[in-house]
């Protein structure tokens, strides 16, 4: 075994119940609450899932080297318009990310890249990158939902 897989295999129990915590959320909402705004020129609820399910499939693209441009094409291809949809991308976010970061040696985890903005991490520390991500997301959804009242049978942490 790959002597970094230890800290990816527990890394990714996080990201694991993050995501099952996330399509339980998603599953407490009304498909009328969707469209909930909490302020004008913010994302809608929909809007904000819609973008935390790509995340783990855009945010790999960033590693391998996407340009700005491929981006927009990529993120103009993934239209979320439903809930069933949503639940669909999460199942793919984390097949995506183990698929990506579990192909990787170490070596390759130390690797740095710049992303298109010029940033530059290594491969492993983006992958914390979007562990951090993917849980802010969860925290505005998880208050929107407070916002509308919503009772998500969700624990954040455990």
């Amino acid at each position: 075994m790959n002597s970094i897989n230890l800290y990816l295999d527990a890394a990714f129990k996080q990201v694991e119940y993050c995501i099952a915590t996330i399509g339980k959320m998603i599953e407490s909402i009304s498909v009328d609450q969707l469209e909930y705004r909490p302020l004008e020129g913010k994302r809608s609820l929909k809007e904000l899932l819609s973008h935390l399910v790509i995340i783990g499939e855009a945010d790999c693209l960033i590693a391998k080297g996407y340009s700005g441009e491929q981006m927009m094409v990529f993120y103009k291809g993934k239209q979320i318009n439903s809930k069933a949809e949503m639940i669909k991308e999460l199942e793919r976010f984390i097949k995506y990310l183990k698929d990506y970061f579990y192909s990787l040696e170490e070596e390759e985890l130390a690797e740095e890249f710049t992303t298109y903005w010029g940033e530059v991490y290594s491969r492993y520390e983006w992958f914390t990158q979007i562990i951090a991500h993917l849980h802010h997301h969860r925290a505005q959804v998880f208050d929107m939902m407070v916002q509308l009242g919503i009772e998500a049978e969700v624990t954040l942490f455990r």
